[in-house]
């Protein structure tokens, strides 16, 4: 058994963004298994340190990871917002699934990277 500090390696299964939501691949068979985006809603397993190309290993902060990490943002977020997953491995403020954490920075646009508190 293996045991790790809050970070884990992964196998991309497509493209992946840093600071991207990702989740565990329907179906992986590889060893590290592999990860995919996180859509609208979905839980994911941890964000994405770096980019990477598909079939690339990744670096990836474990959703239990005691800290903050990077996200990207969907829209513009406040601070303090409830955060939710939002499509292509994003964050928002807008009610979807479960929320995952607050946001501890604000956004103003579609892509800002902010500072999240994950639970």
């Amino acid at each position: 058994m293996a045991y790790n500090e809050g970070v884990r390696t992964f196998t991309a299964s497509g493209a992946v963004t840093a600071h991207s939501r990702v989740k565990i691949a329907s179906g992986t068979t590889t060893t590290p298994p592999q990860v995919a985006l996180a859509g609208l809603g979905e839980q994911h397993v941890g964000t994405c340190e770096y980019a990477a190309a598909d079939g690339d290993i990744v670096s990836v902060k474990l959703r239990n990871y005691n800290g903050t990490v990077e996200a990207i943002a969907a829209s513009s977020i406040s601070i303090g917002a409830t955060i939710y997953g939002a499509t292509g491995g994003k964050v928002a403020s807008t009610s979807s699934g479960t929320s995952i954490g607050f946001a501890i920075e604000a956004a103003t646009a579609d892509g800002d990277i902010i500072e999240i508190l994950q639970y």
